[in-house]
């Protein structure tokens, strides 16, 4: 009592305990006063209501059976009026009534039964896969298509949606025509010729009108269509058990096993088989999708559709087996088939079985059999103008478009009128028997692609991937497609491949439409994993397969470096799109000098405009921007990080600098050599084109000669360069010619004979020219080959030393090792040149071989500086007999060793030298003897000492270990690798290419394109000097191609 006087009403609100006293307070003070308005509120209440009865407190049965079925309209519907009697009513069609005896009579008992467990496991399979999908995310407008087109993308998914749109469309039309057969066979007044059809069209036209002026008052009678089935088969079902009723036939012999066993086996009519039966039956298990179809309307379409949809089938299934099995029991075969005599020929015909067991009035069931066929075909215009708005919305398919608008209830009424006239095209077939197939197979495409997009979602396992439904796997997905494909061959073949056709054609068009879409796909999803499963497998064994192609990297300019004429340079892109027809890999990139977080806008705008200008030249391939401090350090990226694995570009496509002598672009020159360096380092093929103002566009196209100048043979790059771009439409009508060089020693005759054997190998014409030069003239090309000839034998004296240590554990043919080593050997002389076999009687000495008669070894060495060019000719040339004439003695003392050997197989080993064991693993018998030769005089001219245990082999010029040597792997490691040095000052500058100039410009001036090999480039060069050198070989020519290859090539295939 303290505390109530302590707080009064009006007091302050304080914290704590004391607060909620006064609160209680002052509450109470005016508890008398609520309490009287709330009883006046009460009475007024009781006085203004009507007075309600106990009926209304609880409601009645079919009230509460209602509410069960359907949530309120905030919610949504459950899963029996959402899922679960939709999807029965489709199901349960006119063919149960009208085709189930017929279907029967034919295939007898067990084919019947097959018939219905066939339907069953493709229904099955496919609601698995339906669940599993549907779960796994929100379904929007489409139901079913939406599903299937954001699993398998824009292009299959919008084919395969626009057949099932075509399959509901005709399942509307197949109810139609069997109403129309169930008129014509209860009103005799329905009978004159094409009646069906005519019925039929003006059926379909009433319905599609009922449906767009009063679609509110049918969604309403769906509950009423649905008990007229069910009386419908309830009829049925009681005449069955019952029959004979009145006034039949004794071939109707009610239930009798008797009558069952002899319909166990099948007795097909003319014309008739089990795909026929199976086409027919099948159309009843195609209203499986329903509840997916309304799935924006249910209030959990994660728990509705897997369980409405799954007991819709089962119930069916025990339905459709127990008619199949009632039937076999009542009546006999001919019977079953309306073949009874007196009736075939009065008209009733097979028919007249349904009228027989129909219970208790035949003609209530005949309505009711109308009623239900009229219903589904009502359904059926409802949903699928519906499906193709939602197809036209996602617009993939342009010329659908128009049929995506909606009214402002959201009714889809252009796409009913469109769906309408076509059911009376469609109608005017006139058959129910032929209607049924076309049915089941567009059914079982749509079924199959389910399938098939559940197997790919599962097995591609993305993050994304999870489904609430849980009783799904992949290899019962695949089965349900494999099972819905063979089906749909099965039933009609013809049909099947028209059905392909079409979803070939609309996937075709979407493709040539180039539609963009925003959503993700399962199928995307799976390419990608696969395209990393492939890189990862494949590895770097793409180089050297036989379909080995150029895979380019091209450095194009940067919007920055147009020209005021608003001239892009873009015939780079214009020529690798020629060299490539649009195949194969091919980066553009581009370099941009800047900081990254600073040039984001800038490089947004480059990748646009590249892509545009890749897709005007018409280059297939990706894009990239770097952006680096400088155009020299962008560069060296995008060569050396352009590519993935295996999709690694091979070869580099870059334009000649043209105003490289200009001040602002003075480093041009000493860019382009280090680009040719960071080339020949990472093992890339470089293609340089000069002159690309004038090179053609892919519009145009060139007549003339495509000449080749094939002076350096390190592969047959030129000529497959050549080949490539002879094929493309600018070039397809010029005329190819290869020109070789041969020196004054060679046989030109027989390098001529020899090479058009070679370019008749590798199924290229060609006509070919043997030009003779001075050494002088080929003098940068011949040194780069004798280097390489150079580098080649000294790795062939490591493998030798090598391989003598490997064979002691591994015996030749019977480990690795030694495949290995011929393997390599292989690689270390181009293949083509064994084809020029002949072609030089006396193969010329290696230039590394005038340098110097000291012997060399690991003790003493002589110094790269200590080596010169400066002998005397007339020492030289007397050096190069003696050599040849040792080399000649060489050959003839081999040749009678050989046939005077003697001895086991470790004689003969011993025997021979190092070299010696490894040239065996050379193709051809040419090379083999040219290898000979040239370790003879190696060896001759004290340049290659004989290796022994313990020794290891220096190069005559640079006295270092061969980098890469078998010899580095773990047994010196200590030995300090220093790459072999390739100077400048290792041949005369005097050497100048006008001579060779001359001659190209005089065979090739009018030529449309010249290709010939790049000068290699050496350590210490000038680049000025080496620009100039490139421009006067290549003066007086109208566009030149200059290509260097690697020598790993395959080419030949």
């Amino acid at each position: 009592m303290e505390s109530s006087q302590a707080f009064p009403p009006d007091s302050p609100v304080i914290a704590g305990k004391s607060c909620f006293n006064s609160h209680k307070v002052a509450s109470r003070a005016s508890s008398t006063e609520s309490l009287q308005r709330t009883a006046e509120f009460k009475q007024e209440m009781r006085e203004n209501s009507p007075p309600y009865t106990k009926e209304e407190e609880k409601p009645g049965f079919l009230t509460a059976l209602w509410r069960k079925f359907r949530r309120k309209d905030q919610d949504g519907l459950g899963t029996y009026a959402g899922v679960l009697i939709p999807t029965c009513e489709n199901m349960w069609g006119v063919l149960i009534f009208l085709r189930f005896f017929y279907i029967v009579g034919n295939a007898g008992v067990w084919q019947s039964f097959l018939v219905a467990i066939i339907s069953f496991l493709c229904a099955l399979l496919t609601t698995m896969s339906l669940s599993a999908v549907a779960t796994n995310g929100p379904i929007e407008e489409g139901g079913t298509y939406y599903l299937i087109s954001r699993a398998l993308g824009p292009k299959f998914g919008g084919a395969v949606g626009c057949l099932y749109y075509i399959g509901v469309m005709l399942l509307a039309v197949l109810e139609a025509l069997g109403a129309v057969e169930m008129l014509e066979f209860t009103f005799s007044a329905f009978r004159f010729p094409s009646a069906n059809r005519i019925i039929g069209l003006i059926i379909l036209f009433a319905l599609g009108l009922l449906v767009y002026f009063g679609i509110k008052f049918v969604s309403k009678l769906g509950i009423a269509f649905f008990l007229v089935v069910l009386y419908t088969m309830l009829s049925y079902y009681l005449g069955l058990f019952t029959a004979p009723n009145g006034n039949v036939p004794p071939s109707l012999t009610g239930l009798s096993w008797k009558t069952f066993k002899s319909n166990w086996g099948p007795g097909y009519e003319p014309g008739v088989s089990f795909s026929v039966v199976l086409s027919i039956f099948f159309p009843c298990f195609t209203g499986i999708l329903s509840g997916a179809d309304r799935a924006k309307n249910l209030w959990q379409p994660e728990r509705s559709i897997p369980s409405g949809t799954l007991g819709a089938i089962v119930i069916s299934f025990i339905i459709y087996t127990s008619y199949l099995g009632l039937w076999a029991a009542v009546g006999t075969r001919k019977y079953l088939l309306g073949q009874d005599v007196g009736r075939v020929h009065s008209g009733e015909g097979r028919l007249q079985a349904m009228k027989d067991v129909a219970f208790p009035l035949p003609i209530l069931t005949q309505l009711g059999i109308i009623i239900a066929s009229l219903a589904q075909a009502l359904q059926c215009l409802i949903t699928s103008p519906r499906l193709l708005q939602a197809i036209a919305g996602d617009r993939i398919i342009p010329f659908l478009n128009r049929l995506s608008s909606t009214t402002e209830n959201g009714e889809p009424r252009r796409a009913l009128i469109f769906t309408t006239i076509l059911c009376m095209m469609a109608a005017m077939i006139g058959s129910l028997d032929k209607i049924a197939p076309l049915v089941s197979i567009c059914f079982l495409t749509c079924y199959a692609a389910l399938n098939l997009s559940c197997f790919i979602l599962s097995i591609m396992q993305a993050p994304s991937w999870r489904p609430k439904w849980k009783h799904y796997h992949w290899f019962f997905a695949l089965l349900g497609f494999f099972l819905c494909s063979a089906m749909n061959f099965f039933i009609v073949w013809y049909w099947a491949l028209a059905a392909m056709v079409v979803v070939g054609i609309i996937y075709g068009y979407i493709d040539y439409r180039q539609v963009e879409v925003d959503w993700g796909t399962g199928l995307g999803g799976l390419r990608w994993q696969l395209a990393v499963q492939s890189i990862l497998s494949v590895g770097r064994e793409a180089r050297y397969t036989v379909n080995w192609r150029p895979q380019l990297l091209c450095l194009s300019k940067p919007r920055s470096s147009w020209s005021a004429d608003a001239h892009a340079g873009h015939e780079l892109l214009s020529f690798a799109s020629q060299l490539k027809k649009g195949k194969g890999l091919c980066v553009v990139s581009v370099v941009l000098e800047g900081k990254l977080e600073d040039m984001m806008p800038q490089i947004t705008a480059e990748s646009v405009e590249l892509e545009n200008c890749m897709q005007a030249a018409q280059v297939t391939g990706f894009s990239r921007v770097f952006v680096a401090p400088s155009y020299r350090e962008g560069k060296t990226y995008a060569i050396q990080s352009s590519g993935l694995g295996s999709l690694e570009p091979n070869t580099l496509l870059l334009g000649w600098p043209k105003n490289w002598r200009d001040g602002e672009e003075k480093n041009s020159a000493e860019v382009l050599l280090e680009t040719l360096g960071e080339c020949r380092a990472v093992d890339k093929a470089v293609v340089l084109c000069m002159h690309l103002d004038v090179f053609p566009s892919n519009g145009s196209t060139q007549e003339g000669n495509i000449d080749v100048w094939w002076i350096v043979h390190d592969g047959g790059l030129l000529l497959m360069l050549a080949h490539l771009i002879n094929q493309h439409k600018v070039w397809r009508k010029c005329k190819l010619r290869v020109h070789t060089v041969a020196e004054r020693l060679d046989n030109s005759e027989e390098v001529k004979n020899n090479l058009r054997k070679l370019l008749d190998k590798v199924r290229i014409v060609a006509d070919v020219e043997v030009l003779e030069l001075e050494d002088a003239d080929l003098a940068p090309y011949t040194f780069d080959n004798t280097i390489r000839m150079e580098e080649a034998l000294a790795y062939a004296n490591e493998v030798a030393q090598f391989r003598k240590r490997a064979e002691r554990e591994t015996k030749p043919g019977k480990g690795g090792n030694y495949k290995a080593l011929q393997k390599f050997f292989k690689r270390a002389f181009p293949g083509e040149l064994s084809l020029l076999r002949g072609a030089s009687p006396i193969s010329r000495r290696p230039r590394w071989a005038q340098r110097s008669s000291k012997a060399h070894s690991v003790e003493g060495q002589a110094s790269p500086e200590s080596v010169h060019d400066d002998e005397p000719e007339s020492s030289t040339a007397n050096q190069q007999v003696a050599t040849e004439e040792k080399a000649e003695s060489f050959s003839k003392e081999e040749h009678d060793n050989h046939n005077a050997a003697a001895g086991g197989d470790d004689e003969q080993e011993e025997s021979k030298s190092d070299l010696e064991i490894v040239v065996e693993g050379v193709a051809s018998e040419f090379a083999q003897e040219k290898a000979r030769r040239n370790i003879f005089r190696a060896k001759s001219a004290g340049q290659l000492p004989p290796i022994r245990e313990g020794k290891m082999f220096r190069t005559a010029s640079e006295g270092q270990l061969f980098h890469g040597s078998p010899l580095l792997l773990g047994s010196t490691p200590d030995i300090n690798v220093v790459p072999m040095k390739r100077t400048w000052h290792t041949f005369s500058q005097s050497y100048s290419a006008k001579k060779l100039n001359e001659i190209i410009v005089e065979q090739s001036k009018s030529a449309q394109l010249v290709l010939l090999n790049l000068p290699d480039h050496y350590e210490g060069m000038e680049p000025w000097r080496y620009m100039e050198y490139c421009e006067e070989l290549t003066q007086g020519l109208q566009r030149v191609v200059l290509v260097r290859g690697t020598g790993t090539e395959l080419w030949s295939g």
